[in-house]
Formats: structure tokens, sequence, C-alpha cells
């Protein structure tokens, strides 16, 4: 008997609702404050725990990847003292978590996380939630100025994912949910119950009610999905429309997919990075005076012959080259806030010049230059002229 329940699901994909319909069933969430408010895209909020949520940004972080560029990520790609900083992280909430079994935990990077997490957790039942493939991209596209083809690869990416550990399984469809709350959460518990998670209870109509608002599945497809699918991503699709536990729901994304999944992260870069540019450039009406920006552009001026040397042995001359010129005009430019940014990404080490981790890393990663000019407020401008070109 494990009464640990795993919430797995790719990105607006119904994990939220399902993650609040098991805490309207029994199962525990947290302390009170551990939850985040409620937003226009979850107005009931993400039932994700905040010290889950930054294990999984930090994990993500040390091997350089972001939920929506997970290609290369691969727990070996981690520094060495990551597991113990991994540890310090998990013991407290697991610690919290068993004292009140059944409970559950929900992140969509678990799809990713969750087989090097495994062992720590212990016996866990997964509940894999999925949504319509074009429901969840045109969502992405809203919220994120992201391409619908990039959404339906990360839909597969996540998907796939989420059926690859070897556990307990319970398969929710968040569209069918939706359609018959009382039904599907009936068959949840049952599910759930013959693999042995008890402690569970259905929720009262009124509950089941308020946490099932048909009004907040705002995305609905506009097209046929199927056209816009690649043939693995349709037989996904069946497998999942049909319940379907068998070879292709576990099946891992093709080396082919997984490549194309990664060129598809490259153009999200440069989108985010032209973004961040963008926004770099509106934030120079409150740049420095000149005297000011002066001494702290040549700082970035690589004038050591013998750094030179250093980066040509290791292949790096022309890419080096081209970030501390890109630091220096940046400083010279002025408008990036460097003691905002080292508050605002605390991931940076104590040694780390902000200035370059955003030339190097921040900008395509999405980050901001400085508070007042975000750069989420230039991606739509970049993905549609992305889009023209």
């Amino acid at each position: 008997m494990s009464g640990r329940i795993v919430v797995l699901g790719m990105h607006r994909s119904g994990t939220s609702c399902v993650g609040e319909l098991l805490a309207a069933m029994g199962a525990y969430f947290g302390p009170r404050d551990m939850g985040g408010a409620g937003s226009v895209e979850n107005p009931h909020g993400l039932f994700e725990r905040r010290d889950l949520r930054r294990l999984c940004h930090f994990i993500l972080q040390q091997a350089r990847c972001e939920w929506w560029a997970t290609s290369r990520f691969s727990p070996d790609r981690l520094p060495v003292e990551t597991d113990v900083q991994i540890v310090g992280m998990l013991t407290p909430m697991l610690a919290d978590l068993d004292a009140h079994e059944p409970w559950f935990i929900k992140e969509p990077r678990l799809c990713i996380l969750l087989p090097m997490l495994r062992a720590r957790l212990g016996p866990v039942t997964t509940v894999c939630v999925w949504r319509d493939p074009l429901e969840v991209a045109q969502s992405l596209q809203t919220r994120d100025a992201m391409p619908i083809e990039f959404g339906i690869a990360l839909w597969e990416r996540y998907t796939r994912a989420s059926f690859a550990l070897d556990a307990p399984r319970v398969i929710v469809s968040y569209n069918r949910l939706v359609a018959d709350p009382e039904g599907v959460t009936r068959k949840l518990l049952d599910d759930l119950t013959v693999r042995g998670v008890g402690g569970l209870r259905m929720p009262a109509p009124a509950q089941l009610a308020q946490v099932i608002d048909p009004r907040l599945r705002r995305s609905a497809p506009s097209a046929d999905a199927s056209a816009l699918l690649s043939p693995s991503q349709r037989r996904l699709l069946v497998a999942l429309e049909a319940g379907d536990p068998a070879a292709e729901l576990a099946a891992p994304l093709s080396a082919d997919r997984l490549a194309h999944l990664g060129r598809l992260e490259e153009a999200r870069r440069r989108q985010m990075k032209a973004a961040a540019y963008r926004s770099l450039a509106e934030a120079r009406v409150t740049r420095s005076p000149l005297a000011t920006r002066m001494p702290e552009a040549l700082a970035y001026v690589p004038w050591n012959p013998m750094q030179w040397v250093k980066w040509l042995r290791q292949g790096k001359l022309g890419r080096r080259l081209h970030q501390h010129l890109d630091a220096a005009t940046i400083a010279l430019s002025g408008g990036f806030d460097a003691q905002w940014y080292r508050q605002r990404y605390p991931d940076l080490t104590g040694t780390e010049d902000p200035l370059m981790h955003f030339v190097r890393y921040g900008a395509s990663e999405g980050r901001d230059p400085s508070p007042s000019y975000p750069t989420s407020r230039n991606l739509r401008a970049a993905l549609e002229e992305a889009t023209v070109r």
C-alpha cells in the first residue's frame, strides 16, 4: 500500500485541476501557505508546492535547461555537488508529506525529472494527465507566444516522459474530466484504490462543481489536430484516447523527434534573445551617465592576449570574443541593471558576473534585463517577426 501520488502531465494540460481534485478527495498537499496564489491562467492556483518548484527549477538550471528546453537534459550533465543539494531540498519536503499520507505532489517538470528522484520518493502511484495537443499548443501560444509546432512537440516530449516510469499508473483525460466530472472522478478514485492508495473519498457534488469549472477550459481546438501532428504524435494520441497502456505510451521520444525538438528549442532561444535585447533597448531610458558607463564597458573588453590563447586552445575564441564585445556594448549603451539581476536570479554563483551571464545564457532563457522592462513584453513581437521571415 502506498499513499504517495505524483501527478504528471504537460504544462497547460489540466494538472492543476487534477491536483485540486485530489486535495478535495482528501490527499494532503502541504501547509496552507505552501501553494501559490491564483492567477489569470489558473484562478484556483497551481497546486504546486513552492519547495518542489524551487527544486525542479534548480535541477534544470544546473543542467543549463529550462521547462521548454529539455532535449539535452541528462542527470550526467549535473555537477557532482548537485546530488547533495537535491537531498537537502528534498528531505524537509518529504518529512512534511510522509507525516500526512495519502499525499500528492504535482509539477509538470517532474515528467522529466521523476526518474532521477524516484529512489528518494519511495513507492509512488502516478496520475498521468493528458489533454488534446492542439489545445495545449494554443494555450502555450496565448500565454508564452510559443509557435504551435513547438507546443505540440513539447506535448509529445512531456507526455511520453510521463509514461516512461515503471510504476502503478492511472490515466486521466482532462477533456473527459471537464465533460463528465462525476464519472471521471469516481473512476479516478476507484483506480487509485485498486492500486493501493487508501484514505481518499468522493467529493461532495458542490465541491466537485467548484473544482471542475468548464469555463476554465479556455482553449478549444479550432482545427483538426491530426493534420498538424507527426506520425509518432498521432500514434501517441490514438493510444491516449484508447487509454491503452501498451508499448506506444511507454516508447521514448525517437532520436529524430528529439533532434527536431532541439532545433525548435534553438529557434525559441533566438526568439527569447531578440525579445530580451529589445527590452534592453527600451530600458536605456533609465541609463546612468556616460562617464559611469564608459569604464564599465572597457572592463569587458578582453585586453589580455593570454586569455585569447586560452580560448583558442579551447575552441571558443570566436564565441568568447563576441560575448565580451556584446557585454561591452550593452554596458556602454546602458539599460542593464546588474544589481537587480543578481537579486532577481539567485541561481547565479557568487563570482558570476551578471551581465556576462545575461549575454551567455540569460537573454536566450528569456530573463529580464531590468525590473521595469520585462522580456515577456516583447516575446509576441519576436514570434511574429520570426513567422514573417
